[in-house]
């Protein structure tokens, strides 16, 4: 019974290895990706092979498809828990745009805005660009200082100059 959990567990870290790599290669971050990369095989090829012996019973089986399944959870969520890179928030409001503006410049972020033309007359586009560990922080000011704003969230593979590479060093 034990080996049963040693192969979901395993398989568990080598899902979890390989939904982690996938996003590095995302984002660009090849040589982790390659060390992560392998590990997971390693893992995959010994346990693969433990199953692949005991044929015989439907357990092993089970034990393998549940761990693929739950390592894709663990994985993303691990991923979601580290919040590696940057994102691009933009933001389109008609109201309250000057507390945004004031509310990401207080933490440090980069902020461009842009004026806009909607439907419902002039607006403002806020762009804010920040490390994705303040993402949930920022939508939440954002929907208390105007729950009405438009905003859309965008994963920056890469910057290069402006803002972030003016402020290298400091904290935002």
């Amino acid at each position: 019974m034990i080996w049963l959990l040693a192969i979901f567990l395993s398989r568990v870290c080598d899902m979890s290895l390989a939904t982690f790599r996938t996003i590095l290669l995302v984002r660009g971050k090849k040589f982790l990706a390659a060390v992560i990369g392998f590990f997971e095989v390693l893992i995959f090829v010994v346990v693969l092979s433990k199953v692949m012996n005991s044929l015989d019973s439907p357990l092993p089986i089970l034990a393998y498809c549940l761990g693929f399944a739950f390592g894709n959870y663990v994985g993303g969520w691990l991923e979601g828990k580290a919040a590696l890179g940057n994102v691009l928030v933009q933001v389109i409001s008609k109201t309250e745009t000057d507390k945004m503006i004031t509310m990401a410049r207080e933490r440090g972020l980069g902020v461009t805005v842009i004026p806009a033309e909607g439907l419902s007359g002039p607006k403002k586009v806020i762009n804010v660009h920040a490390k994705r560990k303040w993402l949930d922080k920022m939508l939440n000011e954002i929907g208390r200082i105007d729950p009405s704003a438009y905003v859309s969230i965008y994963d920056s593979r890469q910057t290069v100059g402006g803002f972030f590479a003016a402020s290298k060093g400091k904290k935002s």
